[in-house]
């Protein structure tokens, strides 16, 4: 797979994409402007889950203690999510250079599983659905940028899956969210940027959720008409720059 040689400064820390000293909007800070109200709801549930069942604990404690059990319940979201990220992000790195190898023609039938039982939970149920269909990786966790449009991100795969070229995002959440259809209409348009002129565009959409949980796996192909993802993602990018720009002004 051919692509324009783009000098693209990615840093990790920050998450941050730089082309000749400009500072590009990443995809996933893009979509930020959605509303997301489950989000909402999923904290709420947390916070009970974690209070729930502790009356008698709570009301033979001080008010002290009552405090302290509250602020903690509060938080309980964020503790959930730093250990989803971190199983998440192992698995994530292991598939990644998974594929990488693969493109490199690099034996990959000893490569050895994450220790983390989660990441590895993760890592067999990408392998199980791999085995189900005819794969050629082609790009993988490869940054791009779109200098028209001042947007970049990291796609992670680009494949032929049983003959079609597919643009793959993997996702160890515990749903596909509607924001998955949006970022692979990102993707999609920072390849159509980038790929030399003859290429042949994707044209396929998959999102392939690995649960951490080793529960198993979702495959599913974006369904939502590709223009109109992104032409939504564009004004995604044209709100997100209305925010920025009404900061600005307000002086904050």
């Amino acid at each position: 797979m051919n692509l324009k040689n783009l000098e693209i400064k990615f840093t990790e820390d920050g998450h941050t994409y730089e082309v000749g000293g400009q500072l590009l909007t990443g995809v996933t800070t893009i979509l930020a402007v959605r509303q997301k109200d489950f989000l909402k709801w999923s904290t709420v549930k947390l916070m009970w889950e974690n209070l729930t069942g502790k009356f008698k604990e709570i009301i033979a404690g001080t008010e002290e203690e009552f405090e302290t059990r509250i602020l903690n319940a509060k938080k309980a979201h964020t503790i959930k999510s730093k250990e989803a990220l971190t199983s998440g992000k192992i698995a994530h790195n292991w598939i990644e250079e998974y594929i990488k190898d693969k493109i490199a023609g690099k034996g990959v039938e000893d490569k050895q599983l994450p220790e983390d039982q989660k990441a590895a939970s993760s890592v067999h149920a990408f392998l199980d659905w791999e085995d189900q269909y005819e794969i050629k990786w082609l790009l993988s966790e490869k940054p791009l940028a779109s200098v028209l449009n001042m947007f970049a991100g990291t796609v992670d795969a680009v494949a032929e899956i049983d003959g079609v070229l597919t643009v793959v995002d993997f996702k160890t959440s515990s749903q596909i969210s509607d924001d998955y259809f949006l970022q692979t209409a990102a993707y999609w348009l920072l390849l159509d940027e980038n790929l030399l002129e003859g290429e042949k565009r994707p044209e396929a959409r998959l999102i392939l959720r690995i649960p951490k949980d080793g529960s198993g796996f979702e495959a599913k192909l974006v369904e939502t008409p590709l223009d109109f993802d992104c032409a939504t993602f564009i004004r995604c990018r044209e709100i997100h720059r209305w925010n920025l720009l009404v900061k600005k002004l307000s002086g904050e």
